[in-house]
């Protein structure tokens, strides 16, 4: 691998709130729409989490 592989395992965010809000909501939509494993509860954080913190802003 070189480092830009994508493995596939489960989904987990970890210190994501750095990232806009349109890509953690793609990601969330994402996760949601492949459904394994823990993707979907993941996505219902996350999107919980976007509620929550609101914006990102540099």
């Amino acid at each position: 691998m070189d480092g830009h592989d994508q493995v596939a395992g489960p989904a987990k965010f970890k210190y994501d709130d750095h990232k806009a809000v349109e890509h953690r909501t793609a990601v969330a939509d994402h996760l949601t729409a492949r459904g394994q494993g823990l993707d979907v509860p993941t996505a219902h954080q996350q999107r919980r989490r976007l509620d929550r913190i609101g914006p990102w802003a540099p």
